[in-house]
């Protein structure tokens, strides 16, 4: 998909429109937190990127959307390894982190446009390797993988009493109607690690977002970095701060 959007950059350019893409939490914070990392080094040569979230209450509430859930659950994701880009199997290279207020949790490589976009942009810095991993709580985690093991993330269409429905669809509508537990509250932390060297000696930058749920948002959880995020950028590029054209 990202390489299919870099595909339009000309056309956008030559109707002098801006498209700024990415403006979430990931990509999004995380790109903003990658350059900082990168300005900080002479090299770069691997970026260890993605997110983990836990909540305190352990029941199922949907993170963020089930289609872009099922799709990075679902695709084999592509890593950058050695300068190329490589397919790997979906939900590969498992393996356990601990994350500033998440604690200990399972992460898993998915599919994610921060690869690309890193590769490309960082190229000059000599990056040869990224990898992106996303991290869930195993409560959450299992019916996610539950929904998917039925079918439930299906594109495919059903007929119910003469009327045809789009399987995931239908998941979301009915997940749309699930209430949050009382007093549920989430935490997310998005980081990236850059290899590097600086000086000519070898560095390594850590950097963690931490997002807690806010009050008079509790409903978003910690989906509010995503929805601040693309406002403030938003609000930045109505005032004409941002001009790439």
């Amino acid at each position: 998909m990202t390489i299919q959007q870099y595909k339009l950059e000309k056309d956008f350019r030559n109707k002098k429109l801006i498209a700024l893409l990415g403006c979430g939490s990931t990509p999004g914070i995380a790109n903003v937190m990658a350059r900082h990392a990168v300005n900080q080094l002479d090299s770069v040569y691997h970026i260890d990127v993605g997110f983990a979230w836990d909540s305190n209450v352990k029941k199922f509430v949907l993170p963020y959307s089930i289609e872009s859930i099922v799709y990075e659950l679902t695709t084999p994701p592509v890593v950058l390894e050695g300068g190329k880009f490589e397919k790997k199997k979906n939900c590969a290279l498992e393996k356990i982190g601990t994350f500033r207020e998440v604690g200990k949790q399972v992460i898993y490589c998915i599919v994610h446009s921060e690869v690309y976009t890193f590769g490309k942009y960082f190229k000059k810095k000599g990056i040869g390797r990224v990898h992106y991993a996303a991290g869930f709580p195993e409560h959450s985690h299992k019916v996610l993988k539950l929904l998917i093991d039925f079918g439930f993330g299906s594109s495919d269409y059903i007929k119910v009493d003469g009327n045809e429905i789009k399987i995931i669809d239908y998941t979301r509508e009915i997940l749309k109607i699930a209430k949050h537990p009382k007093n549920y509250k989430e935490v997310e932390n998005i980081w990236v690690k850059a290899i590097g060297e600086k000086d000519g000696q070898a560095k390594s930058i850590a950097m963690n977002c931490v997002t807690k749920t806010l009050k008079g948002f509790e409903d978003a959880g910690s989906n509010i970095n995503t929805g601040m995020t693309i406002s403030i950028m938003g609000q930045i590029l109505h005032q004409g701060k941002i001009n790439a054209i």
